[in-house]
């Protein structure tokens, strides 16, 4: 599930959040970090699914019918919802639920009072009900899953709240899952790919290794960043940059399947989304600097 993107992301995160003043850590303490921060990847696709589940049954429960004596709501959205199949389908589906139970540690057992504040807030309302046009059952899903959880403010506030490395999987696990919903055998056959953690998985032992290279080859590194911008003193480098920079010579000397642009391009645009406005260009301008001497001297072969 997770992307080399991703992967790269998470790596970057075990190094900041685990180096101090440029001292590592254990490596033990990196490997479980990063394994961690990946399974909860995974945990947040299956508390995703699992919401739905919870929703909708609460939905074919006598919850909605006590709401709708006391005030407005919109009973056609609630019968569209509770009628679709394709909701049904996750919520009903016995291996999804085997994967809820096992992956996602019952993580909504003492949430119920969220999931019906969740409910209220969807179904019910002191608007009164726009009008609609008729739509397939199919097409309520996607719009459903886009409006109502994708783009859910109040939702993504509590996955927040619940565990902070979420905040960055949100976008990249609901990404995911639409893509999954789009695919033509779950349109037209209710078959959904479930994604398994698996230690054995070629983009989690490559994010292992780079892990691996970085503390092996830190100190060295180090000084041939700061040999390559004399005039920049360290205290001025972020600890993000140094972290981004480090991870890309990793890949230059130990990656020899990846090519030079490709890690350029990765590091360069996640540093735009981490790092500081200027970030991007600066670290461009040192990796270029170091790359020709790798090139020079043979220590890089790859084009």
């Amino acid at each position: 599930m997770l992307t080399r993107r991703q992967i790269r992301i998470k790596v970057m995160q075990t190094l900041y959040a685990l180096v101090d003043s440029e001292v590592i850590l254990l490596k033990k303490n990196n490997i479980e970090f990063f394994k961690k921060s990946c399974f909860n990847s995974y945990s947040l696709y299956y508390t995703t699914l699992s919401l739905i589940s919870k929703m909708w049954e609460l939905s074919n429960s006598n919850y909605n019918h006590l709401k709708i004596k006391n005030q407005n709501s919109d009973s056609e959205k609630i019968f569209l919802f509770k009628s679709n199949p394709f909701f049904s389908f996750i919520a009903n589906n016995k291996i999804l639920k085997k994967k809820y139970e096992f992956l996602n540690d019952n993580f909504w057992t003492n949430e119920m009072p969220f999931i019906e504040k969740l409910f209220e807030k969807i179904f019910f309302s002191n608007e009164e009900p726009k009008n609609k046009k008729e739509i397939s059952e199919y097409s309520f899903f996607i719009k459903f899953f886009i409006g109502e959880i994708a783009s859910n403010e109040f939702l993504h506030n509590f996955y927040e709240d619940k565990k902070l490395t979420w905040q960055d999987d949100l976008t990249f696990v609901n990404t995911f899952l639409l893509k999954q919903v789009k695919t033509k055998k779950f349109k037209e056959d209710l078959i959904i790919d479930i994604p398994i953690f698996d230690v054995q998985n070629q983009d989690y032992i490559f994010g292992k290794e780079i892990l691996k290279f970085y503390i092996d080859n830190n100190d060295k590194f180090k000084d041939e960043l700061i040999n390559k911008i004399p005039n920049w003193g360290n205290e001025r480098i972020t600890k993000i940059d140094f972290v981004l920079m480090k991870m890309a010579l990793v890949e230059f000397k130990f990656f020899n399947s990846i090519p030079i642009k490709v890690t350029m391009n990765e590091y360069i645009e996640i540093a735009k989304d981490y790092s500081s406005p200027k970030s991007n260009i600066f670290i461009n301008g040192v990796l270029d600097k170091i790359l020709k001497d790798y090139l020079k001297k043979g220590i890089v072969s790859k084009s």
